[in-house]
């Protein structure tokens, strides 16, 4: 039995001892027979109202359930006509490259949404597009703690993916979202490269450190991720061979073992001190 189900049988029962009650009552108050069949086909009319609402509601869902896209707006409805169309339109020539791409990355967002849909971890292959979407969404006063592994000054100046994630970080810390950021270092001439990117970072509001590799020595970790606690979601880079694609988790004890971890870098990492 269904809950809509128990709700109409409670309310209908309800319903019939009350519109019952009402002759009873009356003869205790001494009413007219015209005020109790009043009262009795008010308390009638209000349940089998209350009973059409319960019931349109349960056929809503159930319509739903059928169509969920009917939850959707109208124009989020023909964007997912029109992917439809489009997709079916690939698949009668499957055997061109350039389709065979396109529906492999598709199929592959397919198996993200029913992993996250299930509460397991998904992979992304763009992690910058990952992090971009988390850190757009919180809120002030929340925290990221963030272990970059991306040295390379031109791609925090002019990559395509990093341009906008540099943005959403800055705009995000003046609206007070606590970012910490530890890049980790090779060496001193790497220091030296990404001396301007820190200085621009720490400009903008983000609390930038630096920690050379050698000083993590004994220390086994992700080398690259992100941490946001208040949302119970890390994006991580299991191997420093493919450091762009990730994993997205709400694996608890994965949040617990990335977070002692960065305590334990920032523990050996040096505050970089933005020049005045």
């Amino acid at each position: 039995m269904t809950n809509s189900q128990i709700a109409q049988v409670v309310v209908g029962f309800t319903g019939f001892v009350l519109s019952v009650s009402a002759f009873w009552l009356g003869e205790y108050f001494d009413w007219d027979l015209t005020t109790e069949i009043y009262i009795a086909l008010c308390v009638a009319i209000a349940t089998i109202l209350i009973e059409l609402v319960i019931s349109f509601r349960a056929l809503k869902e159930s319509i739903t359930k059928l169509y969920p896209s009917l939850d959707f707006s109208v124009n989020e409805q023909k964007a997912i006509y029109s992917l439809i169309s489009e997709i079916i339109e690939l698949r009668t020539n499957k055997s061109d490259p350039f389709n065979a791409v396109a529906l492999n990355s598709f199929e592959k967002g397919q198996e993200a949404v029913r992993c996250a849909a299930a509460k397991n971890d998904f992979e992304i292959e763009n992690m910058f597009e990952a992090n971009l979407v988390a850190f757009s969404l919180l809120k002030p006063g929340d925290e990221c703690l963030v272990l970059s592994s991306v040295i390379n000054p031109d791609w925090w100046h002019y990559d395509q993916h990093l341009i906008p994630y540099k943005k959403v970080n800055y705009d995000q810390a003046r609206r007070g979202v606590k970012i910490r950021r530890v890049f980790m270092l090779d060496d001193e001439a790497e220091f030296t490269n990404m001396k301007p990117i820190m200085q621009e970072q720490s400009e903008n509001g983000v609390e930038v450190s630096w920690v050379m590799k050698d000083d993590l020595r004994g220390l086994s970790f992700f080398p690259d991720f992100t941490l946001i606690p208040q949302h119970r979601l890390a994006i991580y880079t299991p191997s420093i061979d493919k450091l762009m694609s990730c994993v997205v988790t709400q694996n608890r004890s994965i949040l617990s073992q990335i977070r002692s971890d960065f305590d334990k870098i920032c523990a050996r990492a040096k505050r970089f001190e933005a020049a005045v």
